[in-house]
């Protein structure tokens, strides 16, 4: 998001999910997307994906040959799908919604519960936002990416609004402040 690559909403991906190609490639030229950070998955599907996407950007770059690159590709496009479909048991946030009780954690990284969740609901919370801020769900070193989905289906189950139709979280850049004086050594 924090590059401009256009997302779409896919409850069994976990949430909001870049758009990518079939190399990977998002809607901005360049910039690929692999691994959790592309949808809810397992290592060995992250590290395939991670394999697609670096010889994606090596061919797109020049340096690795286009009949090359598709040779290295097609053994990993042909285990991408049975990957995938192993990892379809994990992606079903949307419908388990139902099931969650009052001191289930919906937000590990906060230890926020749905009961916090549920009150601010019933406060009236008109977006996944404003629950944010009221109750730090997203918040932590994650950043949204493992609870987003889960929260955006308890909102839409409470709610009877649709998943789909409610804004993504933002996020915080991944970058920490640098004193002036280490920027200033750098000349």
């Amino acid at each position: 998001m924090l590059a401009g690559c256009e997302h779409r909403y896919l409850a069994d991906a976990g949430g909001w999910v870049p758009v990518r190609s079939e190399t990977l490639e998002t809607t901005v030229a360049g910039v690929y997307a692999a691994g959790d950070g592309a949808g809810i998955g397992s290592a060995r599907l992250a590290e395939t994906e991670g394999r697609i996407a670096g010889i994606a950007a090596a061919a797109r770059l020049g340096a690795l040959a286009s009949p090359e690159a598709a040779a290295r590709l097609r053994p990993l496009r042909d285990s991408l799908a049975g990957l995938r479909r192993e990892c379809a048991a994990c992606r079903h946030v949307a419908r388990l919604a139902a099931l969650v009780t009052p001191d289930t954690v919906l937000c590990r990284c906060e230890s926020v519960t749905a009961a916090e969740v549920a009150e601010v609901l019933e406060e009236g919370a008109p977006d996944l936002a404003y629950v944010k801020r009221m109750t730090r769900a997203g918040m932590g070193l994650c950043q949204g990416r493992l609870c987003e989905a889960g929260l955006a289906a308890v909102f839409a189950h409470r709610t009877g609004c649709s998943a789909e139709s409610l804004a993504p979280l933002s996020v915080r850049p991944p970058v920490r402040p640098v004193p002036l004086d280490v920027l200033a050594g750098l000349a």
